[in-house]
């Protein structure tokens, strides 16, 4: 039986812990410019998925996010959210209501 050693990458992405991008089957690159080509980049010391490295992007832009208008409350706990028109990163809120006596 001949055996060679073989030298891959896994990357976790350092904002939200993805360990590969959802179009691979395995969770991990032969080489860093594989990773590169698949869209996974490194951003202040921080290695970002394709999603993360989209909003990173986003952020940095003049005037950072572009977002929405923020929804109408929905759900029990009457939360509020809005998407970035750019990188589509959304942002919740909880609805305040406050009861005068």
């Amino acid at each position: 039986m001949s055996r060679t050693p073989v030298r891959c990458i896994v990357l976790t992405c350092d904002s939200c812990g993805t360990r590969t991008s959802s179009e691979r089957e395995a969770d991990y690159y032969p080489s860093l410019a594989h990773a590169r080509a698949d869209g996974w980049e490194t951003a202040d010391g921080s290695d970002l998925c394709i999603s993360c490295a989209d909003e990173h992007r986003c952020e940095r832009e003049p005037g950072g996010h572009d977002w929405a208008p923020w929804s109408a409350a929905s759900g029990a706990g009457r939360y509020r959210s809005r998407e970035c028109r750019r990188c589509a990163k959304e942002q919740t809120a909880a609805v305040l209501s406050l009861v005068v006596a």
